[in-house]
C-alpha cells in the first residue's frame, strides 16, 4: 500500500541519519580527545600537600605565602571567583582581633571574615551590669566559629566562604570605625566598613563590591539575592529562664506589631532547617530577654528584605541585597544599620521610629501588652523623681490603690456591714442549719432586706487581676528592673534571696527552688493572714470556707516564693495599704446597711402575684368598707 511504502522510506532515512551522526562523533573524539581526569582524595578530611583541611564540606584552595592561589587555567569551568584565598592556619586573637568602642558599645571584630566576634553592651557606672551578648564557643577558633555580620552569597560555589578568609583591617584614629578589605586580583574586591554612630547602640555597615574582571558580572538571579548580611548564632541568653523564649522577629512596613518566629518552635537539627523569606520590612532582629540585635536600612529610610534559616539549636537571619549586574571595574554599594543593645523603650525609639515595637510583654491579648507598657512608662516616670525602682514600685502601688479607692472603700463598707448582721445570720444558721437550701434562701432574703452585697469585697480583687498579670510580666521582662537594688534586694527582677540555705539544694525536685531564704513572700503571708482576719465574716462562713481562708495565704506564699522581688514588693505594699484602708473603715461609724423594717415574706409576695385582678379589687373594696364603718361609729 502507499502508506506502507512511505513508512519504509522514512525508516531508511532515519537509519542513514543515525550512521552519519555516529561517524561524525567518532571523528571528533579522535581529533579532540578529552582531558585526563584529575585524581581527588576520597577522604573528605584528607588534603594534598599545601592544602588546608576543609570544614563542613568547604572546598579549600592551595595556600602560599601570600594566601592567594595561582590563577585557574582558562580551560577550567567558570566559578564565581577564581583564585579564592586559602583558609588561614595561623589565626589568633593577637593577630586578628580588632576593637572599636564608644560610651555604649565595645565591639571586637576578627579579620577572619571581617566579622563581629563579641559585642559588650556597656551599662552602669562601674560596669557591673555590662553584658557580652554574643554566644562564645570556648573550643572553637575564628576559622571554625559562626560569627555575626558575615556575608552569604547566592552562588553555590561560594556561599559563606568569605567568612573564613583573612581580610586586611584598618581602624580609625578615634577607634570608632574599622574597614576590612579582601582583594582577589582579576576577580573582585570586597570592602566591609563598620562605624559607630551618634545614636546609642547603632552601628553603620557598608558593603562595597568591586568587579575586577574584564567582563560584567551578575550576582544573584531571579528572586535570589546577590548576597545576605547575616547574623548568627543568636544572642547570649543566660537570663531567659523557662517562661521567656527568644525569637527572631520582624516588622512589616505599615504593621502595628511585629511577627515572631520562636526559636524553640523551629525544627530539630535532624529535621533540617526552616527557611523563611520576609520582604518589605522596617527591620528584622533577634530578641533575648533583655537584648536585641536588629538590622534595618540607614535610619529606617526604606524597607529591607529579610531571610531566616535554622533549627532550634542554631539560627541565622539577615538582610538581603537584591541581585545586580556590575560592569568591569564598577562598584556596587549597600548600606545598612544594626541596633545592638537593651530592650529599653527610649533607646529603641532613638534608634528607629518603629523599633520600639520589638518590645512586647504579651502576644495576646493586645490589651494586656498595652497595659503592661503603660505601667512601665509610669514606673519610669516615678523613677525620674526618686532614682530607685524599689521606691518607684511602691509609689506605683499607691497610685493604683488611689485610683481604685472609691470602689475599694465601698466594698469594704459593704463587708463591714456584713459584720453588723452577724447575730441575725447566726440565728438563721441555728434555725435552718440542717437544711442548707432553705438557709441559703433565708440568707439571701436577709441580704436584700439589709442592702448588703456579700460579693462586694471580691470585686476589687477581680479588677486588680489584670494589673497583677501585667505587672508580673513587666517586672520580670523589663530591662529597667534588671539589676535594680532596693534595701537588701540585689536585683528586683529576681527573688530577694536574703541568704542561701546550706545543703537545701541537694533536696530532689524542690531543692533549687527553696535554696534561698526569700523574705518578701513570708512577709506577704503574714500580711494576708492579718488582712483576712480584719475582713472575714466568720459567722457567714461554713467550716470549709474557714479552712480555705486560712490556707489561701500559705498557698499564695508558696506560689509566689520564686516570683521576682519587684512583684512581691508590689503585692506586699498593696496588702499593707488594704489593711490601712480596712482599719479606717472599722473605726468609722458609718455602716452601709438598711434599717430593719417589716417586709412581707417571699411566700406572701408570690401569693399576691397569683391573685386575680378582680379578686384583689374586691378585697380592697371590703377593706375600704370596713374602714368607713369604723369612722361612722
Amino acid at each position: 500500500m502507499l502508506g506502507d511504502d512511505n513508512n519504509n522510506e522514512m525508516a531508511r532515512q532515519q537509519f542513514r541519519g543515525i550512521l552519519v551522526v555516529g561517524a561524525i562523533m567518532m571523528v571528533w573524539f579522535v581529533l579532540f580527545p578529552p582531558a585526563p581526569p584529575v585524581d581527588l582524595p576520597t577522604d573528605p578530611n584528607t588534603t594534598s600537600p599545601g592544602e588546608v583541611a576543609p570544614k563542613d564540606g568547604r572546598v579549600a584552595t592551595p595556600s602560599n605565602s601570600t594566601e592567594t592561589a595561582a590563577p585557574v587555567a582558562a580551560t577550567t569551568p567558570s566559578v564565581a571567583w577564581p583564585s579564592l584565598p586559602a583558609i588561614p592556619t595561623d589565626s589568633s586573637a593577637e593577630l586578628d582581633d580588632v576593637v572599636i568602642e564608644d560610651e555604649k558599645l565595645r565591639l571586637t571584630f576578627t579579620r577572619i571574615g571581617g566579622r563581629l566576634k563579641q559585642a559588650e553592651v556597656i551599662l552602669g557606672v562601674d560596669g557591673e551590669l555590662n553584658s557580652k551578648i554574643i554566644p562564645v564557643d570556648p573550643e572553637g577558633s575564628d576559622v571554625d566559629a559562626l560569627y555575626p555580620l558575615g556575608l552569604r552569597f547566592d552562588h553555590s560555589d561560594i556561599q559563606d566562604e568569605l567568612d573564613y578568609r583573612r581580610f586586611e583591617a584598618k581602624v580609625s584614629e578615634d577607634n570608632r570605625a574599622v574597614v576590612f578589605t579582601l582583594t582577589i586580583p582579576g576577580s573582585m574586591q570586597i570592602v566591609k566598613s563598620f562605624s559607630l554612630t551618634d545614636k546609642e547602640h547603632v552601628l553603620d555597615i557598608g558593603i562595597d563590591y568591586t568587579n575586577l574582571e574584564n567582563q560584567s558580572r551578575q550576582l544573584g538571579r531571579d528572586l535570589s539575592p546577590a548576597y545576605t548580611l547575616v547574623w548568627g548564632p543568636g544572642l547570649e541568653d543566660t537570663e531567659s529562664g523557662t517562661i521567656f523564649k527568644p525569637s527572631v522577629l520582624w516588622n512589616v512596613d505599615g504593621a502595628d506589631e511585629p511577627e515572631k518566629l520562636y526559636v524553640h518552635k523551629m525544627p530539630e537539627a535532624d529535621e533540617g532547617p526552616e527557611i523563611q523569606h520576609t520582604n518589605n520590612l522596617n527591620w528584622i532582629g533577634y530578641r533575648s530577654k533583655y537584648f536585641l540585635a536588629a538590622f534595618q536600612s540607614p535610619n529606617g529610610e526604606f524597607p529591607v528584605n529579610g531571610w531566616v534559616s535554622g533549627t532550634e539549636d542554631q539560627v541565622r537571619f539577615g538582610v538581603k541585597t537584591s541581585r545586580f549586574l556590575l560592569e568591569s571595574n564598577a562598584t556596587h554599594e549597600a548600606d545598612y544599620q544594626i541596633y545592638l543593645g537593651q530592650m529599653h523603650i527610649p533607646s529603641l525609639e532613638k534608634a528607629s521610629p518603629t523599633l520600639d515595637l520589638a518590645l512586647t510583654f504579651f502576644d495576646y491579648p493586645n490589651f494586656l501588652d498595652w497595659f503592661a507598657k503603660m505601667l512601665l512608662r509610669n514606673l519610669n516616670w516615678w523613677y525620674g523623681f526618686v532614682q530607685n525602682y524599689g521606691i518607684a514600685i511602691i509609689l506605683l502601688t499607691v497610685l493604683v490603690r488611689l485610683m481604685m479607692f472609691p470602689l475599694t472603700f465601698k466594698s469594704m463598707k459593704s463587708m463591714k456591714a456584713m459584720q453588723t448582721i452577724q447575730p441575725e445570720l447566726t440565728e438563721l444558721r441555728e434555725q435552718y442549719g440542717d437544711d442548707q437550701q432553705v438557709f441559703a434562701q433565708k440568707q439571701m432574703e436577709l441580704f436584700r432586706e439589709r442592702g448588703v452585697n456579700p460579693l462586694g469585697g471580691c470585686l476589687p480583687m477581680f479588677l486588680q487581676m489584670p494589673i497583677f498579670i501585667a505587672l508580673y510580666r513587666m517586672i520580670m521582662y523589663a530591662f529597667e528592673i534588671r539589676g535594680a537594688k532596693f534595701l537588701w534586694i540585689e536585683d528586683l527582677s529576681k527573688p530577694d534571696a536574703l541568704f542561701t540555705i546550706p545543703f537545701v539544694e541537694a533536696i530532689p525536685f524542690i531543692g533549687k527552688h527553696i535554696q534561698n531564704f526569700n523574705v518578701l513572700p513570708l512577709l506577704m503571708v503574714v500580711a494576708m493572714v492579718f488582712s483576712m482576719k480584719l475582713t472575714s465574716s466568720s459567722a457567714s462562713q461554713n467550716p470549709q470556707q474557714k479552712i480555705m481562708m486560712r490556707i489561701m495565704p500559705v498557698v499564695f506564699g508558696v506560689i509566689s516564693y520564686g516570683f521576682s522581688a519587684g512583684l512581691n514588693l508590689y503585692v506586699l505594699t498593696s496588702t499593707l495599704l488594704g489593711i490601712v484602708q480596712q482599719q479606717i473603715i472599722n473605726r468609722s461609724k458609718t455602716v452601709e446597711t438598711t434599717p430593719k423594717k417589716p417586709r412581707k415574706s417571699m411566700e406572701e409576695v408570690r401569693k399576691k402575684r397569683k391573685q386575680h385582678f378582680y379578686t384583689r379589687a374586691q378585697e380592697q373594696k371590703r377593706k375600704q368598707s370596713k374602714s368607713s364603718k369604723k369612722k361612722k361609729k
